[in-house]
């Protein structure tokens, strides 16, 4: 098989599109046979199950692993075996410190006040008077994420909550971990121009999700996810970072709906506790200087050995 040619980072982000596209239409396609096969379904039949099981949690959580698997997943190492390169040199899928691990997740737990007051902020954004269409498309697309968020973690038990971690949080955080940092990132940075790669692959990540009223908060993550690839050196990092958020919002969903929970988590860093974005902030750049210190440490060293 001929390689691409590895000077060309524009033809890679060609191939990853295209990758991506195929994979887009072949997961409803997947779904489709499987749910076919499994209940023996006709042609007809078909569209009235599919419809009956969109409401079905457990159908959407499927529906949630294949797309990850197929579109976030699947497209890095096949890119990267067509590129004919390590994994650990074009993904990074090197070992990370458990120190950095441990950091990368503390980091985001510290964020939360932060997090909250921008979701705060940013959902308070009005567009002016001639894009009230736009606004009205950005809010349907956020109802419908939404709702289809909330169908998927309506789950109550235990096992419930299992699969909840497992699709939200375990794959999906290492599948747009794999594709957005580990590919994109890597696409847009071939030239070293590291700082541009990182704010545009924040920018592509938080638009893709169709969230615009979680835009700004998301663009912040990706970013942040960017910069601990970047001062690592290990996708693991970021995985770790992506999981722990993803992960912390199914907990607290979880908690919410069985009545675990004597205040609101998303009132943590807004209003009254607004105070608490000043210890938020302050951990934050804690775990950056820190993650940045180890970064110049390593390149100290090679510039020297």
């Amino acid at each position: 098989m001929n390689k691409i040619d590895r000077t060309k980072p524009g033809l890679r982000l060609i191939a990853l599109i295209a990758i991506t596209i195929i994979a887009l239409f072949l997961s409803p396609l997947v779904l489709s046979l499987y749910l076919v096969l499994s209940r023996g379904l006709s042609f007809n039949q078909f569209y009235s199950e599919l419809s009956a099981q969109m409401s079905n949690p457990s159908f959407l959580l499927l529906m949630q692993a294949l797309q990850t698997l197929l579109v976030f997943i699947l497209p890095p190492f096949l890119l990267n075996y067509w590129y004919g390169e390590s994994s650990g040199g074009f993904l990074k899928l090197v070992k990370a410190k458990p120190l950095d691990i441990l950091l990368a997740v503390f980091s985001i737990m510290a964020a939360i006040p932060l997090i909250n007051f921008l979701v705060n902020w940013n959902q308070g954004i009005q567009l002016p008077y001639f894009l009230e269409g736009v606004e009205r498309w950005m809010r349907l697309a956020e109802n419908n994420a939404e709702h289809t968020t909330e169908l998927m973690l309506q789950g109550k038990s235990r096992t419930d909550l299992f699969w909840q971690l497992l699709v939200v949080a375990v794959m999906a955080g290492l599948g747009e971990e794999l594709l957005f940092r580990g590919t994109l990132q890597s696409i847009f940075s071939s030239k070293g121009r590291i700082q541009l790669a990182i704010w545009i692959t924040a920018l592509v990540f938080s638009s893709i999700h169709l969230q615009f009223y979680g835009f700004i908060p998301r663009l912040l993550l990706g970013a942040w996810f960017g910069y601990l690839l970047y001062w690592s050196g290990s996708i693991w990092v970021p995985v770790a970072a992506h999981f722990a958020n993803n992960a912390i919002s199914v907990l607290f969903h979880f908690a919410e709906k069985n009545n675990y929970l004597a205040a609101d988590p998303e009132l943590i860093g807004i209003g009254n506790n607004s105070w608490q974005l000043i210890p938020s902030l302050l951990l934050i750049l804690a775990c950056a200087v820190y993650f940045y210190s180890g970064f110049r440490k390593q390149t100290i060293k090679k510039t020297y050995v």
